[in-house]
């Protein structure tokens, strides 16, 4: 655990650059991280998969609590935006990684929030946003 934080890292033969995967609702950080060969074939990342901080049925986990009308609760939202933003800097700093140049990228509600976490609220930079996209109708 780092900050208080479950999650996978992986940790590529040639590393140098930090990729954040963040999960959609009801999954985990086991669930994104599988993806891990696919977007890092040649080991270049250390690939860290936070798990959302709020449980959910079925042993999932959410980036954020959910108000009457099914919308993202803003201080809920903002609150674990605040926190995902120091574990990535918690990450890059333990690996002696240049936070700048980080990727973030998620499925579903993490990729709203990594992507919002680099460009809507102030949170320190990424050099990239990988959206990753899952439609059922792909099967």
């Amino acid at each position: 655990m780092i900050d208080g934080i479950v999650h996978r890292l992986d940790i590529g033969s040639q590393a140098e650059r930090l990729l954040v995967l963040l999960h959609g609702y009801g999954a985990t950080e086991h669930d994104i991280a599988s993806i891990v060969p696919m977007v890092d074939p040649a080991g270049r990342f250390v690939v860290v998969s936070p798990r959302g901080p709020i449980p959910t049925p079925g042993g999932g986990a959410s980036w954020y609590d959910f108000d009457e009308d099914r919308r993202a609760d803003p201080a809920s939202f903002r609150a674990t935006l605040a926190r995902l933003d120091a574990f990535v800097t918690s990450v890059a700093e333990r690996f002696d990684l240049d936070r700048a140049d980080s990727v973030m990228g998620g499925v579903l509600a993490g990729r709203g929030h990594g992507g919002l976490a680099c460009v809507r609220h102030g949170v320190a930079p990424a050099a990239r946003i990988l959206v990753l996209w899952h439609d059922r109708r792909c099967r």
